[in-house]
């Protein structure tokens, strides 16, 4: 098949395989600067998979780059139509007026089926100037750099998937600061340098990456600039030849073809030629070099035999003792003593050096100049050295590029006539007096920085310290000095939380609020109430289905946020509640529930839905209560369990798969000391720290559904329980955590030893987890997609790791749903959910918050 008609069919099979295309625009973004530093941008779509070595260039573009392009914040370069879908490798290369490469970097995107447009933005980052990828004993497949540091090809940072979480940057504060003709910038996440407009004088352009700032405009003309493909070279020619074996069996006589010796050289291999009718030796080729060829004589490899007396005394370049070695078919002089004594005088105006070499030395004893001293050169140590006599050379005098002689006869750096600064002034360099000096010649704009201040553009430098703490009258918010124009107190940051304000604490977000001081708090997706710390009971967000308990359903969304005293609840010890139902128990082990009835679980003997708390009759004092959408059980003072509601799944424990509308006793269990509800089963934590449970998903054993309570095999030692959307997980003894579904699950790996309690949720596909350490600390881990991990959004997206919530140390409880109750009875809530409900007790309506914020006490 020839080559052509190879192509074609390619060509024809891949054109029937697509049935749409795409279209890819490239961005790029980058603070190095343009018509200065760079003046084209190469684009290519490159071999993603390249079989030959070098790079196949599949489609090319080039775009001059100028001046007043913005590509600090991106600049499309290229656009690419019928772009198949699947992998695509783009490699961008930013292109120095004298032609040469400043900067290249390689990213590999996805285009998705279906002929979809991908709009592809490019950083190229300054700080990889001078970083190679991949490092030498790096990962290989780091092999392109990002922020200074060597990164996957898939990673950009409007996809992080792919991206180190070290590269980017949260606040300014993060990133490193410029000189005065620049302002630092986090842009996407990365740190970058963004010139001030008007900073430098005419003439003058602001390079971020010196040191000065304003440098003068140089007239670059790099003549015509080759954005051409790169050609792939395959220089392997394969050689089929072999070499002839010679025969050197010689057997009574001449053998035609085998090796002879007759008459030939002593330094020649032969073979005996036949051609002629009559065997002759002729020559085949040449003895290996250092075959002796007579007395004190050896091969040389080339056929001639040359005098070499092995063994003879011989000096190693005049300053070695050593002996003659014939094995290279030559006299060659090989070391066998030390080095004669540096100085050693070796030849004519020739001395040994401390490494044994014969150096020429015919200017002994002549005048020089070492730097900027006058001296005479010696040669006593074997290398030629200029000796000061005294005498310098005048101060100011040229002694190389950028260099002049100071007053002590020293040669020192000075760059004269390049742009300086001194205090507010611009200025040139002079070196007349050896020392680089500043000379001024015109006053910098104002908002440059000087010594203890800034510049007000006239010369003179003002009072301004940037970054002292000053006074905006907001108690809740930290200010500082700016002076990037004129001195001026600036909003830098929030007081956190707990700090002391005019009304109350400040909620870390800049207010200053009345904080909820409450005994106890619980959340549901909806509604949320808390136990006062005069033990009456508020609720607040949705009041659908009446579970507020005011007696009616609505409204049920007219400012959800607003706080309301349950009616009639005095004394209260504990509250439970899921979506659509509120239950609560006193201090006298008295329980109440009110809210959606569909199953019975308000235990009143009715399907009757209650807008006010309802008494449930129980036969001895409750001292732990839980709901499940369902279900409701209590455990009593005799450690008996009683449930009611739903029992299709078992979660009852009665041993009956009916409805319940009265509480019913949980067979099989008499030393509860909790319980808890999952969405269709029930787990008690006995006395003796094991768990037994009922329903479906929750026994760990693979039973499908469990009318009656049984041991959760391998569970002991717990100190606390917690239903998960799944099953159940326990914090035991130690500080492990064990979880099980139907099955046991190993312990979680933590990277910490003291939990203390655990809160799960679902959000999505995902489940969030939250632990209370010992030490006060709560850690999750999680999505984040909402900011449900309390430390900034976008932190540990899917995988996710275990982090510390920003801003908890004294926590004293964790709850679903992202509170922590703290020391002191404040509750700090985090995420972002149910916008229009407020269940954070935030006093509105908009539950969003990345870092914990308090719940206050009144709207």
């Amino acid at each position: 098949m020839t080559l052509s008609f190879r192509l074609l069919l390619a060509l024809l099979v891949f054109a029937m395989g697509c049935s749409s295309k795409g279209v890819l625009t490239v961005s790029v973004q980058t603070s190095l600067v343009p018509g200065r530093q760079f003046d084209l941008v190469d684009v290519s779509i490159v071999d993603s998979n390249p079989v030959t070595e070098g790079v196949a260039i599949l489609r090319h573009g080039d775009v001059r780059a100028v001046f007043e392009d913005d590509y600090l914040h991106g600049k499309r370069v290229a656009e690419f139509s019928d772009i198949a879908a699947g992998e695509t490798v783009v490699r961008v290369r930013l292109m120095q007026p004298d032609g040469l490469r400043l900067l290249e970097r390689r990213v590999r995107v996805t285009i998705a089926e279906g002929g979809a447009s991908f709009s592809l933005v490019v950083r190229m980052s300054r700080d990889c100037l001078d970083v190679t990828c991949p490092n030498a004993s790096g990962d290989a497949a780091l092999s392109e750099c990002l922020a200074g540091q060597c990164v996957d090809e898939r990673c950009n940072p409007p996809s992080r998937d792919f991206c180190p979480p070290e590269v980017f940057c949260n606040v300014e504060t993060d990133c490193p600061t410029p000189p005065s003709c620049a302002v630092r910038r986090c842009l996407d996440g990365l740190c970058e340098a963004e010139p001030v407009e008007g900073a430098c004088m005419a003439g003058e352009w602001c390079d971020p990456s010196n040191a000065i700032g304003c440098i003068p405009v140089l007239d670059n003309d790099a003549g015509v600039l080759d954005g051409g493909a790169d050609a792939a070279m395959d220089a392997d020619i394969a050689d089929a030849r072999t070499d002839a074996e010679l025969d050197a069996n010689i057997d009574g006589g001449p053998v035609c073809g085998t090796v002879c010796q007759d008459g030939l050289n002593a330094c020649h291999f032969g073979y005996w030629d036949c051609s002629s009718g009559t065997p002759t030796c002729s020559a085949i080729l040449p003895r290996w070099a250092g075959s002796a060829c007579g007395t004190d004589s050896v091969c040389d490899g080339h056929g001639a035999c040359v005098a070499c007396e092995s063994g003879a005394a011989c000096l190693v370049d005049g300053c070695i003792p050593g002996t003659v070695a014939c094995g290279s078919g030559a006299a060659g002089c090989v070391a066998s003593s030390p080095a004669l004594d540096p100085g050693t005088e070796c030849a004519a105006n020739s001395v040994c050096t401390s490494t044994g070499a014969c150096v020429f030395a015919p200017d002994h004893g002549d005048a020089c100049d070492e730097n900027c001293a006058h001296g005479n050169y010696d040669y006593a140590t074997g290398v030629r050295v200029c000796v000061a006599d005294g005498t310098s050379t005048e101060p100011g005098t040229s002694c190389g590029e950028n260099r002049v002689c100071d007053t002590a006869g020293s040669c020192s750096e000075c760059a004269a006539f390049t742009s300086c600064i001194t205090d507010c002034w611009y200025g040139i360099i002079n070196c007349g007096s050896g020392v680089a000096v500043c000379e001024q010649r015109s006053p910098t704009p104002p908002g440059a920085a000087c010594a203890g201040g800034i510049c007000d553009g006239s010369g003179t430098c003002l009072a301004c310290v940037p970054g002292e703490a000053c006074d905006v009258s907001n108690p809740c918010q930290r200010s500082q000095m700016e002076c990037t124009s004129s001195p001026r107190c600036a909003p830098a940051a929030f007081e956190p939380i707990g700090i002391a304000c005019d009304s109350g604490i400040c909620n870390g977000q800049g207010s200053c609020v009345e904080p909820l001081v409450a005994r106890s708090m619980r959340m549901g997706t909806q509604h949320a109430c808390a136990i006062m710390t005069d033990r009456t009971m508020q609720c607040w967000g949705s009041n659908a289905q009446g579970k507020r308990g005011l007696g009616t359903t609505t409204p049920p969304f007219a400012a959800p946020y607003f706080k309301s005293v349950v009616p009639g609840m005095t004394d209260i010890d504990e509250v439970a509640l899921d979506d659509q139902r509120t239950c609560a128990r006193s201090l006298a082990g008295d329980v109440w529930c009110w809210g959606i009835n569909s199953y019975g679980q308000l235990g009143d003997g009715t399907t009757t839905r209650r807008t006010s708390p309802t008494h449930v009759t129980l036969p001895s004092p409750a001292i732990d209560i839980a709901v499940s959408y369902r279900n409701t059980c209590a455990v009593l003072s005799d450690h008996n369990a009683y449930c009611w509601g739903y029992g299709a799944s078992g979660a009852l424990g009665n041993g009956l798969a009916t409805n319940a509308t009265t509480p019913s006793h949980v067979t099989g269990v008499t030393d509860a000391a909790s319980i808890e509800l999952g969405w269709a089963s029930m787990c008690i934590l006995r006395n003796n720290g094991h768990v037994a449970c009922s329903g479906t998903g929750g026994g760990g054993d693979g039973t499908a559904r469990a009318l009656v309570v049984a041991d959760v095999p391998g569970i002991d030692e717990v100190m606390t329980l917690a239903p998960t959307p799944e099953g159940y997980c326990a914090v035991r003894t130690g500080g492990r955590v064990s979880c099980w579904s139907s099955t046991i699950d190993p312990d979680l790996t933590l990277p910490f030893t003291d939990s203390m309690k655990i809160a799960i949720y679902a959000d999505g596909p995902y489940n969030v987890r939250c632990i209370l350490r010992a030490n006060g600390q709560v850690w999750c881990d999680g999505p984040n997609a909402l900011g449900e991990l309390g430390r900034g959004y976008g932190v540990a997206d899917p995988p996710s790791t275990w982090g510390a919530v920003s801003y908890i140390e004294t926590a004293t409880d964790v709850i679903p749903y992202s509170c922590a109750g703290v020391v002191g009875g404040f509750w700090e809530c985090w995420g972002n959910r149910n916008y229009y409900y407020g269940i954070y007790g935030t006093g509105t309506y908009m539950d969003s918050f990345y870092y914990p914020t308090l719940a206050v006490a009144t709207p």
